[in-house]
């Protein structure tokens, strides 16, 4: 069975400010997400309890609540602003 994506209002916000491309790619791999958040090419954050999945430049960071069937994205950023944080 699938998961719900819910996107926090800084995510909406970060995809919003994407560049066309960029937004149809991230899309793209939400979809991915959705199906299966622990896929090939999720990563869980060391010392949390979240993943990010890399896309090109960016990352998008979320959290799986297996018990609900709910993926929560907090934010998709460029890699370094993600690493200064």
């Amino acid at each position: 069975m699938a998961y719900s994506i819910v996107l926090t209002k800084s995510a909406i916000k970060d995809l919003a400010d994407l560049p066309a491309r960029q937004h149809d790619k991230i899309i793209e791999h939400l979809r991915q997400i959705e199906a299966d958040p622990r896929a090939h090419g999720a990563q869980k954050l060391k010392g949390r309890s979240e993943y990010k999945w890399r896309v090109g430049d960016y990352r998008i960071v979320y959290g799986i609540e297996d018990s609900e069937k709910v993926v929560t994205v907090f934010l998709m950023t460029i890699e370094s602003t993600f690493i200064k944080n």
